[in-house]
């Protein structure tokens, strides 16, 4: 059994990033809406398998607006690096 699994949401808005929902071991801690002008919604994992071994940490893309170019995206994404 894992000794850590935690997810949370974050939202890039034409602003920067906003932290969303946070999830311990698949329950959410609190809800958080995603803000409506929200263009892509990223989650971020760290996971530990064991008090022994090291955290891992990784990125899923989960949501992205069907009205903002791909070109706009890696300009707001560059603008605004990963939290």
């Amino acid at each position: 059994m894992a000794v850590d699994d935690l997810k949370t949401e974050y939202h890039l808005t034409k602003r920067g990033w906003t932290p969303g929902t946070s999830y311990s071991f698949g329950k959410a801690k609190e809800e958080i809406a995603p803000p409506p002008d929200r263009v892509l919604t990223m989650v971020e994992q760290i996971y530990q398998s064991s008090r022994f071994s090291r955290e891992e940490t990784s990125w899923a893309e989960t949501w992205r607006s069907p009205e903002v170019s791909d070109e706009e995206l890696e300009t707001l994404r560059k603008k605004f690096p990963l939290p």
